[in-house]
């Protein structure tokens, strides 16, 4: 059909034209597929148009749809011939339609994905922002956690938006929390793909907005100090950190209190000011704990690495005794707050306090309970570590230190095979079993 004498001017024009001579419930078919993307499970398209297409019509359809070459039914699945039908359909769909449709998709995927990036997306293109916003949003997490900077900077602008968009009327005092929690992990990931300039302004804007919250504007000023340790500007970063614990003090927050502590003590050092960072750590303890020291149990949850690191500073400076007991209350608050890693990496760090001090047979225990518990965890690398600070053949008094050596030996080297780390392997190979 059509007239010859005008032929569309494009291809995608034509596609248009021949989605005019279908019949409505052959475009309400293509419609609902084309709301899935190129490939939908025909049980799914199904359930969809369940209230408007009856099954007899949606047959009717998909063989008319085939017989025109605009849509193939194979194996249980429907798929567009070309991704340029779909997206003719897509963006041709009425908008009331076509969030009616995402809406239906997204209750039905439910069942059959756990997927927060696909939901988040129907969610998103249905207009329920609120929902959008925290599905795209642990879809920003799971991409971080793969180390996908770009994909998780794309999925926590889009969760970003969301929240902006969320209508006056919905949006309570979460809603501030989520938009600055939102604006620190793009600041993040953006960051780490050397987009400072955009992260900057991002964490501008949120600062702007959470003026009247001390607490979210605490931990906003604690990302902007990242970003600036992140450009080399430690002076800039250390009075960031600064800014941040006044706040944080302020909103009697301890949780931010204790890690933007942690994270000044570690600038401090990187900028070779050791004392200082032993000073701002021990305030921070006596701060967070109100006068009662490593000792106490009203403390933050990650208390415990504040005590870890400080002990660490302290044996480093010589201080094994001190050391010793900063770390041992380490060990027992993440043992209290059930941190498997807080309790492998506090044993880790007494074991080497404990030989310093002389007793080999506690610290080689402490070592054995780390190395077992970095097992547990999946930490190959910490394992291999673990395992080439025992006890070496050289210094084995017996024959079955010798045989553990050993066999301490040939799996750190597997350990450090795996994970491509080269010091390891020839750490693990300079034992004499092992050549």
């Amino acid at each position: 059909g059509g007239d010859l004498r005008s032929p569309p001017e494009t291809l995608a024009d034509l596609v248009a034209a021949r989605l005019d001579f279908l019949p409505p419930v052959a475009v309400r078919v293509l419609q609902a597929a084309a709301v899935f993307g190129l490939v939908v499970r025909t049980d799914d398209l199904t359930d969809v148009l369940a209230s408007s297409v009856g099954r007899v019509e949606l047959e009717a359809s998909l063989k008319l749809l085939s017989a025109r070459d605009i849509v193939q039914a194979i194996d249980g699945e429907l798929s567009f011939d070309h991704s340029m039908i779909r997206d003719v359909v897509y963006e041709a769909t009425p908008l009331d339609v076509r969030r009616s449709l995402h809406d239906a998709a997204g209750d039905i995927l439910i069942a059959s994905t756990s997927d927060p990036a696909v939901l988040g997306y129907h969610a998103e293109r249905a207009g329920a922002m609120r929902r959008a916003t925290e599905l795209l949003s642990r879809a920003g997490d799971n991409a971080t956690r793969q180390l996908d900077d770009h994909g998780a900077s794309g999925l926590f602008q889009r969760a970003l938006n969301a929240a902006r968009a969320l209508p006056v009327i919905e949006q309570d005092e979460s809603t501030q929390t989520t938009l600055a929690e939102l604006s620190i992990k793009l600041s993040s990931t953006l960051r780490s793909k050397g987009e400072i300039q955009r992260a900057r302004t991002i964490l501008a804007e949120a600062k702007e907005q959470c003026r009247d919250a001390p607490r979210l504007h605490a931990r906003l000023l604690r990302a902007s100090a990242q970003l600036l340790g992140s450009e080399g500007d430690t002076p800039a970063a250390i009075h960031a950190y600064r800014q941040s614990i006044a706040l944080a003090i302020r909103a009697f927050s301890l949780d931010v209190l204790a890690e933007t502590y942690l994270e000044l003590g570690a600038m401090l050092l990187r900028s070779g000011d050791s004392a200082s960072a032993i000073s701002e750590l021990e305030e921070a303890v006596d701060l967070i704990t109100m006068g009662e020291g490593p000792a106490s149990d009203n403390a933050p949850k990650q208390f415990w690495r504040l005590l870890l690191r400080l002990g660490q500073l302290h044996h480093t400076k010589g201080n094994s005794t001190k050391g010793r007991f900063l770390v041992q209350h380490a060990t027992r608050l993440a043992t209290l707050h059930e941190s498997p890693l807080g309790v492998a990496r506090s044993l880790a760090t007494m074991a080497g306090i404990l030989e310093a001090l002389g007793e080999s047979d506690k610290a080689q225990d402490c070592r054995q309970r780390a190395i077992d518990g970095m097992r547990q965890l999946g930490d190959r690398r910490s394992t291999a570590e673990l395992l080439l600070s025992g006890k070496r053949i050289g210094r084995a008094s017996s024959q079955s230190e010798i045989n553990d050596s050993y066999a301490q030996a040939h799996e750190a080297r597997k350990l450090a095979e795996e994970v491509g780390w080269d010091e390891g392997v020839r750490q693990a190979q300079a034992n004499p079993g092992l050549r």
